[in-house]
């Protein structure tokens, strides 16, 4: 089991005498199966056994059934149900007056607790299952409640304290033989001594680990350790060693269905690659890490991973951000600054439309990505001065596509490959690549097709300046239902007149918002450049 942190967190199911040789053999059937990860067989198994035990009136099997299903629960991080489990098998183990068996129980309970971040309580539970083991002369469990201690500890970065409740349950477990144990243990110190700089005694504590790991074949405790490799060899300068550990944890967490294991070492993986300047190396796997943590926090209740989403997600939007100029510095000095401003206005859409912030963060990424696509049009095109060709243009337009294709490797969280796809779409379905009309258009399509066209018009080309903010303001108002969504193009102008957007500061006459009467817009409109239709189709889309 593991904490929010990652770490490894053993369980208890207390083992009875000598069964029936079918529940001891369906109890260690279940225990081989959650220790591999095939939590479906796992559960199955304890599932039967379970049923089995309440027919016979086995209640010392009872309780260990229920203590195994509880694990099975909370490595698929339903911690409700786990906690449930966990419970009743400690009101089993009460009924029967079984010291060891009411401490394994309360050993599982103070794990739930400590993932959630519940510390009072989850001290208060190992201390209890400590005392229980003590007096039922349970080695391995006294053990387990030592090591649970330390996780307790090492979360909290009590780092000394840490490292004593590890030594101490290390001989216990030793002593006792239980060579799962003292893998679990190693590998729980080795995060110590990793924090610590000792990374000598790190590295041998992993050794140790993945050796009694090994001999169990408890496959994802073997994960973890080598994501703790990937830690000292970064930390040693050990650059291609440490990427190919955090490689290959990642690999076994996603084989092993174990999310959290996945994302811990993609997040390192991350920022080893943005060390190293391999940007977009760094936000594959921090984008990939970011939708893990995500589907976790829906579905789980950890401690700090509210903390971790925050973090992950300002590093991918800095990256995102990054990428973007990198796009624009193949289209010349005039589309300096255009992803960002382009992101800029459709999040200021998005707010007045009433987004919640996570869409806003989406409608943000997408705009900054809008033109990746670029990236695999030849350069040349994008910085020709005159007229495109036919061939030419057609080259062009094939950036959206482009772009959703590129967009697969990093496995954003938000949607915008749909938002992107669809940026150049016309609201009367002359538009590419799919040639959608009114609402077929993706919503977060229509708001980028408008902060597009109004900062393409807005800024200077080398063959003419830059329109004024109420020229392109104007443009944008008579081809509402055309080019654009006539709703939105009407947010849109409302804020920009509102917030000055564009080249020009916002006079008395636009301060108020007021909307222009009908002849108004007809002489605005006419004073317009005299630029042709479709060299505006033409300018829009290598903007």
């Amino acid at each position: 089991m593991r904490s929010a942190s990652g770490k490894v967190m053993p369980f208890r199911t207390y083992h009875w005498g000598a069964p029936r040789p079918t529940l001891s053999a369906l109890r260690q059937k279940a225990s081989t199966a959650r220790r591999e990860a095939r939590w479906s067989e796992a559960e199955a198994c304890a599932v039967l056994g379970l049923r089995q035990a309440v027919l016979d009136g086995a209640a010392s099997a009872t309780t260990e059934f229920l203590s195994e299903l509880g694990i099975v629960e909370f490595e698929r991080g339903n911690l409700r149900d786990a906690e449930r489990r966990f419970l009743d098998a400690l009101e089993v183990a009460r009924a029967l007056d079984s010291a060891s068996a009411m401490g394994a129980a309360l050993l599982n309970l103070g794990a739930v607790a400590n993932v959630r971040g519940r510390f009072e309580r989850a001290l208060e539970y190992y201390w209890k299952g400590r005392r229980a083991h003590h007096r039922a002369g349970d080695l391995a469990g006294e053990a387990q409640a030592l090591n649970n201690l330390g996780i307790l500890l090492a979360d909290q970065k009590r780092w000394s304290g840490a490292s004593r409740s590890y030594r101490m349950a290390r001989r216990l477990a030793i002593e006792a033989g239980d060579d799962a144990l003292v893998g679990l243990i190693a590998l729980n110190a080795a995060e110590v001594e990793i924090e610590a700089e000792r990374l000598s005694e790190a590295r041998d504590a992993c050794d140790e680990a993945v050796e009694r790991l090994t001999v169990v074949n408890d496959a994802l405790g073997i994960a973890e350790a080598y994501r703790h490799y990937g830690e000292i060899f970064r930390k040693s300068g050990k650059i291609a060693l440490a990427r190919a550990h955090f490689e290959r944890a990642a690999r076994q967490g996603r084989k092993l269905d174990a999310p959290l294991t996945e994302a811990e070492a993609l997040r390192e993986l991350g920022h080893l690659h943005l060390s190293k300047g391999r940007h977009r190396s760094a936000l594959e796997s921090f984008a990939r890490s970011l939708k893990l943590f995500r589907l976790l926090e829906a579905a789980h209740d950890l401690a700090d991973l509210e903390e971790k989403i925050g973090d992950l997600e300002t590093l991918v939007v800095q990256l995102v951000e990054r990428l973007g100029r990198q796009v624009e510095s193949r289209g010349g000095a005039y589309l300096y600054g255009h992803s960002a401003r382009v992101a800029e206005y459709a999040v200021a859409i998005a707010c007045d439309l009433g987004f919640g912030p996570d869409q806003m963060k989406g409608i943000l990424v997408a705009g900054y990505l809008h033109d990746i696509g670029k990236l695999e049009i030849d350069s040349a095109i994008l910085n020709k001065e005159g007229r495109l060709t036919e061939r030419e243009m057609a080259e062009i337009q094939r950036h959206p596509e482009l772009a959703v294709e590129h967009l697969k490797r990093f496995e954003l969280p938000w949607d915008v490959e749909s938002m992107i796809r669809g940026h150049h779409e016309r609201y009367d379905g002359t538009g590419y690549p799919d040639g959608l009309a009114g609402e077929r258009i993706p919503l977060g399509a229509r708001i980028l097709l408008i902060a597009d066209v109004f900062d393409a018009l807005s800024t200077a080309r080398p063959y003419r300046d830059p329109w004024s903010r109420e020229q392109t303001l104007t443009y944008l108002e008579m081809s509402g239902g055309t080019l654009s969504d006539p709703e939105i193009t009407g947010v849109f102008v409302e804020i920009a007149r509102r917030e000055s957007f564009g080249k020009d500061r916002v006079g008395k006459k636009t301060a108020t918002g007021r909307a222009m009467r009908p002849e108004e817009l007809a002489q605005t409109f006419a004073s317009l450049p005299e630029v042709s239709a479709d060299l505006i189709d033409e300018e829009l889309s290598r903007s």
